[in-house]
């Protein structure tokens, strides 16, 4: 057992060895955007816009004296974030998780893609559930009361202003020509179809809002996958942490137990000799 054991240990530490040399590192082109056509993205914000701090005072900056509690600081918040992010996907790649990234792959799709505002900020581009968190960490700061909205096949948020709830999709960028309001104000009105046109086409509308599920007000989104995410990403550093303390230990025990013969070896008699010859 125990050789087995061992046998393991070097391979899977010769495994994560072989993924930081040959697996390479993806570097993200800012400049190429790969969404949709229709959106705003502005690849200088995704590059100077890399943390919730980042984004709320470059906010501040264009909403003058509008303050955080206010719709028009809310609005440009939400244009700030549609100009920061493309539509996409962001995962964790080998190097960062590979517990995360193999179970992805391997058990569920969804426990690789990043649910950490922090680390969904590194990339120009994000789905729209991981806009919706970033979008919820910023409202968390600036004290506006919040609530997920579930819908089929779709992920979006409202946010409560003086005691009225306003839609913010900031992935799918609706235009709202009457005013910003709340998702059932919107389908009362029939506004939703408007303000999606050119963006989704009526029939996959009416998909995505046949479902409305609403979540617990400032209540956490994935918060089972954070954890997740967060316990992996500690075990997949503490596990080569202690594979390469104890294939290091092992080695040095069997140098030890075998360094008669290896000082007998041609190979250690030759090298030793060179050395002494050379000093």
């Amino acid at each position: 057992m125990k050789t087995y054991f061992k046998i393991a240990a070097y391979l899977f530490l010769l495994f994560l060895i072989s993924i930081y040399i040959l697996v390479p590192t993806s570097k993200e082109n800012y400049n190429v955007k790969q969404g949709y056509k229709w959106e705003r993205y502005d690849s200088k914000l995704a590059l100077n816009l890399k943390s919730i701090d980042d984004i709320l005072n470059y906010t501040d900056q264009i909403s003058g004296p509008a303050g955080r509690q206010s719709l028009t600081y809310l609005q440009n918040l939400q244009y700030v974030l549609a100009m920061r992010f493309y539509h996409g996907y962001s995962y964790y790649s080998l190097h960062q998780n590979w517990i995360a990234f193999l179970a992805g792959k391997l058990v569920w799709s969804d426990l690789d893609a990043i649910v950490s505002s922090k680390d969904i900020l590194l990339h120009p581009y994000a789905a729209c559930s991981q806009v919706s968190i970033v979008f919820s960490d910023c409202l968390k700061k600036m004290g506006v009361p919040f609530r997920k909205v579930m819908l089929k096949g779709h992920f979006v948020l409202e946010a409560s202003i003086d005691n009225k709830w306003y839609l913010l999709d900031a992935n799918l960028e609706p235009s709202f020509s009457h005013g910003i309001k709340s998702i059932a104000e919107l389908k009362a009105s029939n506004e939703l179809m408007e303000a999606y046109k050119g963006h989704k086409t009526d029939e996959e509308l009416k998909v995505i809002f046949s479902r409305i599920d609403y979540g617990p007000v400032n209540s956490s989104i994935a918060p089972v996958t954070f954890a997740f995410q967060k316990t992996t990403m500690f075990l997949s550093a503490l596990i080569a942490v202690f594979l390469l303390i104890y294939v290091t230990y092992d080695l040095c025990i069997h140098l030890l137990k075998n360094q008669d013969r290896i000082k007998e070896h041609k190979l250690y008699q030759f090298i030793r000799y060179q050395f002494i010859k050379v000093s």
